[in-house]
């Protein structure tokens, strides 16, 4: 029952309860100081204020730093020991605290809500190395375990240390699920991929099995047809009567249309089968003399719009003549990147363009025109020091 229960909280959801627990911790704390130390009675009442304020901004800061750097590493967590940031909102929440407590001297029971302005930091050292994370929560602890002293001092270190150790435990937990969660984000896009490209190879691979049938089996069996018409033609020919040889030539003119027919339908299943659009445009860059070309790719680059792979690679051919022709360079980079909404190929090289490179002729108007049927984009710029680029954008729908 208690783990149906659990399983309605989401990791979200459990990130955020911990958060706000933290929050409500700091809250405790920060009321009682203020309820035990009115400005008309304590004359330290505005810096013990100002001290509680210093560690809850250092608790907000260090947890949106550590989100932040989360999120920019794509959820990928590495160990920084020596992070300044996080080092300095330790430092600040550490001594603020015993400063408070030093200031404030207050009794066994607001001693222990105190500690929580020591506790609520120990998430944040999972930052760093087991060893020192350790190390830090057990110096914090007993530091402020000195501070209070006695007997009494030796407990509140066992309490504080004990609940250090149990919220950062809850931290390295959530963070290591975010982490495996995002793991299983993308290898279910990976598979996704692979089975695409399966899906793919087995749809050629039937019209290979197709075209073989039709071209090895059929096609040898309609020549040999043929054939032997023609034998025949040859022996009734002089004795035949005029409507028979004219039902021979008839057949034979039949057969003769019928292999020239299976021959394109054979040839049609060819190009189907073996036009994947990358490998016909690294045949295309690798037949181009005088200009070293380099491929890079993002995603999947092939697609089924058979109309489409002919007119972009005649876009990306002219780009690369247009390079030849008008630049220095003697190396072109092309990038296919292909996501959800689009896929983008640019052609560009570091050369310096002529004064004239940059004048659209028919080359770069057939470009436009060949990729606006496909409800694309096309952007050619020309920028002293950068070379000559050719933008080609392509939305997702138009690939199908």
């Amino acid at each position: 029952m208690s783990q149906l229960f659990i399983q309605h909280f989401s990791l979200p959801l459990r990130a955020a309860l911990l958060a706000t627990l933290g929050l409500t911790a700091w809250a405790v704390a920060f009321s009682r100081i203020l309820m035990d130390n009115s400005p008309a009675e304590n004359q330290y009442a505005y810096l013990l204020y100002g001290l509680a304020i210093a560690n809850g901004c250092a608790l907000l800061i260090n947890t949106g730093m550590q989100v932040n750097s989360l999120i920019r590493a794509g959820l990928k967590w590495k160990i920084r020991n020596s992070d300044p940031v996080n080092w300095g909102c330790l430092l600040i929440a550490y001594s603020s605290t015993l400063a408070i407590q030093a200031i404030w001297q207050p009794d066994t029971m607001d001693q222990f809500l105190l500690s929580f302005l020591i506790v609520i930091h120990s998430i944040h050292t999972i930052r760093f190395h087991f060893i020192l994370s350790v190390a830090a929560l057990l110096s914090a602890s007993t530091l402020y375990g000195l501070q209070v002293g006695g007997m009494a001092g030796f407990f509140v270190t066992l309490y504080v240390a004990n609940q250090q150790l149990v919220l950062w435990g809850l931290g390295l937990g959530v963070l290591r699920e975010l982490i495996e969660a995002n793991k299983s984000s993308l290898q279910a896009q990976q598979l996704r991929q692979v089975q695409e490209q399966l899906a793919e190879v087995s749809r050629r691979e039937e019209r290979s099995q197709i075209r073989h049938d039709l071209h090895d089996k059929l096609g040898h069996k309609l020549a040999a047809v043929h054939m032997s018409l023609q034998l025949l033609e040859g022996k009734i020919g002089e004795i035949g009567k005029g409507s028979e040889n004219r039902l021979l030539r008839s057949a034979q003119d039949a057969s003769a249309d019928l292999y020239s027919t299976l021959n394109s339908i054979v040839g049609e299943l060819q190009e189907k089968i073996e036009y994947d659009f990358y490998d016909r445009l690294m045949e295309m860059t690798n037949k181009l003399s005088g200009l070293e070309i380099s491929i890079t790719t993002t995603g999947f680059t092939d697609f089924s719009n058979l109309s489409l792979k002919d007119d972009l690679l005649c876009a990306v051919q002219e780009a690369l003549t247009n390079i030849m022709k008008h630049s220095t360079a003697r190396e072109a980079q092309i990038s296919i990147m292909r996501n959800s909404q689009e896929l983008t190929i640019t052609v560009a090289d570091p050369g310096q363009p002529s004064s004239n490179a940059f004048i659209e002729g028919n080359g770069l108007t057939g470009i436009r025109t060949r990729i606006s049927r496909h409800g694309g984009s096309t952007r050619v710029s020309s920028k002293e020091g950068k070379g000559f680029t050719v933008t080609i954008s392509i939305p997702a729908e138009s690939l199908l």
